[in-house]
């Protein structure tokens, strides 16, 4: 199908191009161009790509559904999720990318929960590596017992 830029034009009902965040600029001079393009700098509109390809727009509320759900009934502020949120947020927003993979975001919620709530972070790892067998569940209880690095003083 070849889309054109008159699929859009109509205000009266939203842009449905496929995940494309719904805006538009009337840019009738350079002016216009150079708001729109610090718009869009200043507002970051990334889009995460799912392994099967499929684009969503960034989502803070599915990071939030995702340490809930792995959180229920642990003993961890709410207030230390809302700082492990930010950290992810910034983290991707810092990649500079327009497109980030669900498996870098997954990853980082990954490394906020292991740092939060040891079974926060098994519950969550067994739903996103999809673990089939109990010693997949063995070897991340061993991986959240190994001692952390110790780092060098400069």
């Amino acid at each position: 199908d070849q889309v054109t830029g008159d699929d859009c034009v109509d205000t009266a009902k939203p842009c449905m191009l496929g995940n494309i965040p719904p805006f538009a600029v009337a840019a009738t001079d350079a002016a216009h161009v150079a708001a729109a393009l610090a718009f869009a700098a200043a507002h970051t509109l990334q889009v995460v790509v799912k392994s099967s390809g499929h684009r969503v727009g960034y989502d803070r509320e599915k990071i939030r559904t995702g340490f809930t759900r792995a959180l229920h009934k642990r003993p961890v502020p709410t207030e230390y999720v809302e700082q492990a949120i930010n950290r992810i947020e910034q983290r991707v927003l810092s990649l500079g990318e327009r497109e980030v993979p669900s498996r870098v975001v997954g990853e980082m919620v990954m490394r906020e929960l292991k740092k939060m709530d040891d079974v926060a972070y098994i519950r969550f790892a067994s739903v996103y590596e999809d673990f089939q067998r109990v010693d997949d569940f063995r070897d991340a209880i061993q991986d959240v017992r190994k001692p952390a690095p110790k780092r060098r003083k400069p």
